[in-house]
């Protein structure tokens, strides 16, 4: 994030600061979720807004309120992280008061674009087996648009009986990505007779058992064994 994109966001944010302290109530939840806020606003403003995401998140997890949702947008946004940006407007616009709106929707639809513009979406396609597990960067893929940011990423397909599959997947911004997994499935094991070192195994305990036997006809004292047994024809 440049300096003065860090500056915008910091006039932003303590605007929005105002906003949200303006609204009065004794609840907990309210109190530390301010708090969490207040101190997301200092950490922007210093330069740190990696240590602000964290602090904005805690805010929305303890009251879930829109002003936080933009922010937490704006600051990911400057950060890079495109794909989580675009969640966090999208959310804002779905949760927003007519107020909020009226302050900030034209600005969040343009960033909501922007952000939009820079990322690949993937899709899971068809799957073989049919309920073939497919994940990409650990999470469950679906046939709803998963938006990415471009790099690479992992994908992982499994199913029961079948070879897992992995790779990693390079994408671009702009990029529409559609999945289809198609996994091998496990050989059957040979059966245990079938099994060529079980031949040689019993092909050897034979042998030793033939020698076992035939070891003590073979050292018998010849007096005691008639060589008659031992004639050629």
């Amino acid at each position: 994030m440049n300096r003065r994109s860090a500056a915008a966001l910091a006039l932003c944010l303590a605007a929005l600061a105002g906003e949200a302290g303006a609204q009065p109530s004794p609840d907990a939840a309210f109190v530390e979720a301010r708090a969490r806020f207040a101190e997301a606003v200092a950490a922007v403003q210093a330069g740190r807004p990696a240590d602000a995401v964290g602090l904005f998140e805690r805010s929305y997890a303890t009251r879930a309120a829109p002003v936080v949702a933009v922010n937490l947008a704006y600051c990911l946004r400057g950060l890079g992280r495109f794909a989580a940006a675009r969640e966090w407007y999208v959310r804002f616009l779905a949760t927003a008061t007519p107020d909020d709106l009226a302050r900030h929707e034209a600005t969040v639809r343009a960033q909501l674009d922007e952000v939009t513009r820079r990322l690949a979406h993937v899709t899971a396609g068809d799957a073989s087996p049919p309920g073939a597990r497919l994940l990409l960067d650990g999470v469950p893929l679906t046939a709803e648009p998963r938006w990415v940011d471009p790099g690479e990423h992992r994908v992982e397909a499994s199913a029961a009986g079948h070879v897992p599959s992995r790779l990693t997947l390079s994408v671009l911004s702009g990029e529409a990505l559609h999945l289809d997994a198609a996994l091998a499935p496990v050989a059957a094991p040979t059966p245990f007779t079938r099994r060529w070192w079980f031949w040689s195994a019993v092909g050897l305990g034979l042998a030793g058992v033939t020698a076992a036997v035939m070891v003590p006809v073979l050292g018998t004292d010849e007096s005691a064994n008639p060589v008659t047994s031992l004639q050629l024809p």
